[in-house]
């Protein structure tokens, strides 16, 4: 992904709502379940990372990149925004 394709999804980002929260309990597989059809839907999410998660922003984003074969695109504070071209491309692409 190029600089100027992140700065985009950065500036798209901004925009969206926070679909998915990781707290106390870390990343679950109902989480990577949940984000992954997420992913397949929008291609783009926000993740909130709460202060009682045992594992920071950071860590928390490359675990569900690789899980989620997806790329981080921004890890803001305790905001991570990910995206992944969507596999049946049934919806507008952003980049």
């Amino acid at each position: 992904m190029t600089s100027k394709e992140r700065a985009l999804l950065r500036s798209v980002g901004s925009g969206i709502e926070t679909t998915c929260q990781i707290g106390k309990e870390g990343i679950a597989q109902s989480v990577i379940k949940d984000l992954d059809a997420q992913l397949e839907k929008r291609e783009l999410v926000k993740i909130g990372v709460l202060r009682t998660s045992p594992v920071p922003a950071a860590g928390t984003a490359e675990t569900l990149s690789k899980g989620l074969k997806a790329e981080t695109v921004a890890v803001t504070g305790g905001k991570i925004l990910l995206y992944r071209r969507s596999k049946d491309d049934k919806i507008k692409h952003i980049l």
